[in-house]
């Protein structure tokens, strides 16, 4: 019973609208990668949020009220993707619960309407007063990720990508996840942003996105559904949307519009409920086309789930999926490394490399890969560039460092120059010795830099302090051993 007496008007809830969320395989990645069962968490304690605050709507105690809000700083705290749940709530407020003041008893009393009865309904500004706790941990939750990011160097400036690209990306995001829930075809795990934006593609997202909010405006009350799922959609994806970035930013990441989509399920379920109710036998239209919808939902989330068994497999459909992927070959020839396919792992790092030259992470696995092999001088011209673009990366400093230090052959030069300077009387092999040791040392000096750098970079590095110290033994041995075959050299 409501507060004035009234019985609550429940909603006749369609069984459809958690199966379209559960069977839905652009939902999969959220799932079956477990690097984002953060995600799951995540939402997890925002839908807890949610169903609390119907109860703080009904029962107005200062207790359920501090529930709902621990569980919004749980969610936070799990993966900031939900820093939008004030905005969630409002959204609740507006429909199903009908808080605002707008609604008259008529339509709120309709034997037709889909919310409960809101025995308290308020103005705009009173709602938003009562969200402003949850506003504050919303913004701490943003400060401390921005600081995270910015301290960890992966923030994509707007030079780099300018703020109007990203905009026009959006737009035509915006569209493309519409287009995935709605045609679930050619799902992977990484979309590469675009190198461009066609005016005419960005234009046009713009129009049918502000076509289809000007539509579910115009029925702000007779449809309350359209605009709650609506805006449930732009407003829950639009902090992921990417007008800031970060590190590899996708064009677009369906794990991304994993809470999103439910808006659009709401309203897909709600409209599809009125629409046949104004047919006659809709509703067995209905249980018939939908029982086939959610089938062929299900057996392409199996199919997508199956892609998850390894990572080759995972890799080689996004591969075959995707364009100008620079990401995904890099991927694939980790994979391949694993499992020892080398030659493979090669083929796949150089066509990564193709795409996008500058994308170190590729080229430093490539030149892993070619040490990893005793191809040194193949490797040293990979280690160098990536140090060009990364100049403070450690483990390129390291690794550099080792293989100048193995195609010095230091070890060999020295025991052979001792043996040599004793038994030669022939003044070319003195010279052919003096050359290489000096070759040796200039690499060793070389190798002495980069282990000190990399020290600098990271003072606590076990790794580093004993590369360093190697390398200034061995400086110190062709020290010597310079120093003796110039002495020979002199006498002879």
């Amino acid at each position: 019973m409501g507060a004035d007496g009234k019985r609550d008007h429940i909603p006749k809830q369609s069984p459809v609208r958690p199966e379209l969320f559960g069977l839905h395989p652009i939902n999969v990645d959220s799932v079956d990668w477990i690097a984002e069962r953060k995600n799951l968490l995540s939402t997890f304690f925002c839908m807890l949020a949610l169903l609390t605050y119907t109860h703080f709507v009904k029962r107005r105690r200062m207790s359920t009220y501090l529930v709902v809000l621990l569980l919004f700083a749980l969610s936070l705290l799990t993966k900031p993707i939900l820093v939008t749940l004030p905005f969630v709530l409002l959204m609740l407020d507006y429909w199903p619960l009908r808080r605002m003041s707008f609604w008259s008893e008529e339509t709120i009393g309709d034997e037709n309407s889909t919310a409960r009865e809101a025995p308290n309904r308020t103005g705009l500004l009173s709602l938003v007063i009562e969200k402003i706790p949850f506003i504050m941990f919303a913004a701490v939750s943003v400060f401390i990720s921005s600081m995270l990011v910015q301290n960890g160097g992966i923030v994509v400036s707007t030079e780099v990508r300018p703020l109007s690209f990203r905009i026009a990306n959006a737009l035509v995001s915006y569209i493309s996840y519409i287009g995935k829930l709605v045609w679930p075809h050619n799902l992977t795990i990484f979309y590469p942003y675009p190198k461009s934006v066609p005016i005419w593609k960005s234009g046009f997202a713009f129009l049918i996105l502000c076509g289809i909010s000007i539509y579910t405006i115009r029925y702000v009350k007779t449809k309350p559904y359209l605009g709650f799922g609506w805006f449930w959609f732009l407003g829950t994806l639009f902090p992921f949307i990417g007008l800031a970035q970060a590190g590899l930013w996708p064009a677009m990441a369906v794990r991304w519009a994993y809470v999103s989509f439910i808006g659009l399920f709401v309203a897909v379920v709600w409209t599809a409920k009125e629409s046949t109710s104004r047919i006659r036998y809709g509703m067995r239209y209905l249980w018939i086309i939908l029982p086939l919808a959610l089938f062929l939902l299900g057996s392409t989330t199996y199919s997508q789930a199956k892609l998850w068994q390894n990572s080759i497999s995972l890799f080689t459909h996004a591969l075959a999926v995707t364009r100008d992927n620079y990401v995904i070959p890099n991927n694939l020839a980790n994979a391949l490394k694993e499992r020892g396919m080398l030659i493979e792992a090669e083929k796949h790092y150089s066509e990564a490399l193709q795409i996008h030259p500058d994308f170190y992470r590729t080229r430093y696995n490539l030149a892993n890969l070619l040490k990893s092999q005793g191809r040194f001088a193949e490797a040293i011209p990979h280690y160098v560039e990536v140090l060009q673009n990364q100049p403070d990366y450690a483990p390129a400093h390291n690794n550099l460092g080792t293989a100048l230090i193995q195609i010095s052959e230091i070890e060999k030069m020295i025991a052979f120059s001792a043996t040599e300077s004793k038994n030669s009387d022939d003044a070319s092999t003195i010279l052919h010795l003096l050359t290489k040791a000096r070759a040796s040392r200039k690499e060793i000096v070389a190798a002495v830099f980069h282990f000190t750098r990399a020290l600098q970079i990271d003072p606590e590095s076990v790794l580093g302090a004993a590369n360093l110290e190697m390398a200034l033994e061995f400086r110190r041995k062709v020290d010597d051993a310079l120093e003796r075959l110039e002495s020979v050299g002199n006498t002879r």
